[in-house]
């Protein structure tokens, strides 16, 4: 059975931390994919479909000095 994905979207904003931004994006791309893999062996998706958005499509520089 397939279902539609639920969208997250995570805003890049100047003050955000790329180490929080990306974790968040990695624990939304695992949920349901890497339990499966690793107790069964098995391939699974992930119900979500996770994006960084921006106000711009403009590279910015973040918290750290990190350039997204």
């Amino acid at each position: 059975m397939s279902r539609e994905k639920l969208r997250v979207d995570l805003l890049a904003v100047p003050d955000a931390s790329a180490s929080v931004l990306f974790g968040f994006f990695d624990v939304f791309a695992a949920a349901g994919r890497d339990w499966p893999m690793l107790i069964e062996g098995r391939t699974a998706e992930s119900p979500f479909e996770v994006r960084v958005v921006a106000a711009s499509a403009e590279p910015m520089q973040v918290a750290n000095g990190v350039w997204l």
